[in-house]
């Protein structure tokens, strides 16, 4: 649940962004507020969902940058 909630605002983010990095801040936004929620969690979980979610970052990253692969 609450790695889809963060999947889902990272691929909002993604898909309105544009080439002027703006959403650089509200990516870091995003992050603290992800790093906030999951500092209750267990460290193997913690360490989980955040690989996850860098996974995902990585993917959307060379979505964006190369939209025909």
């Amino acid at each position: 649940m609450l790695y889809g909630r963060y999947h889902g605002k990272i691929l909002g983010l993604a898909i309105r962004s544009g080439a002027d990095g703006a959403w650089r801040a509200e990516l870091r936004e995003i992050l603290a507020e992800f790093d906030n929620d999951c500092r209750d969690l267990s460290r193997f979980s913690n360490y989980l969902l955040h690989s996850e979610l860098a996974t995902q970052i990585e993917h959307e990253v060379l979505r964006v940058s190369d939209p025909d692969k």
